[in-house]
């Protein structure tokens, strides 16, 4: 409703936006991971197809998070499944990540750690996205850019420093899990 009020999309548009983000997220979850491993089969760094991969998704999602409210029409709402949709990849690669790191008998409770930590998050985004949105005055006068410029700071910042300090190889040679 507020999609359709407030910023004046019509009730199809509001019906795709709903819609695509879950369908992109499915591919995308699917698709990364699988060449990520592919790739890795092949001789390619876990650095790079598991940290870069992972990072520069995000950042490239971040930075079309800063787009969305500053262009128009059709290439908005197409922008808008992507940045809602594509950063989905990330829940995968990084239980890989924690396998690939952990002592067999750490795994489970490395990966309840870790999706614990996700779910937190999604308990204070809301709020604080709701107050970016009234700081900038509402969804009509400014909060809609501003919900997106938040989002894009949090990805964009996230991502680099996923980019930058993921190294799977490295952290499993520190705990004594050398693997090839």
């Amino acid at each position: 409703r507020v999609l359709e009020e407030a910023l004046g999309y019509s009730h199809g548009t509001v019906g795709f936006l709903v819609a695509m983000p879950p369908a992109i997220s499915v591919i995308t979850m699917m698709l990364v991971p699988w060449l990520s491993s592919r790739a890795i089969q092949a001789g390619a760094s876990r650095r790079i197809m598991r940290g870069v991969v992972l990072g520069g998704g995000v950042v490239v999602c971040g930075i079309l998070a800063f787009i969305v409210p500053r262009i128009q029409g059709t290439a908005s709402v197409a922008l808008m499944c992507i940045v809602f949709g594509a950063p989905s990849f990330v829940y995968p690669l990084m239980g890989l990540m924690v396998a690939h790191i952990n002592p067999v008998k750490q795994r489970g409770v490395m990966l309840a750690t870790l999706i614990a930590f996700i779910t937190a998050t999604g308990f204070f985004a809301p709020g604080l996205l709701g107050h970016a949105i009234q700081a900038g005055g509402g969804l009509k006068s400014g909060g809609f850019t501003s919900f997106f410029d938040l989002t894009a700071i949090v990805m964009i910042v996230t991502g680099l420093i996923g980019a930058v300090s993921i190294h799977p190889q490295f952290d499993a040679r520190r705990f004594g899990l050398e693997r090839s």
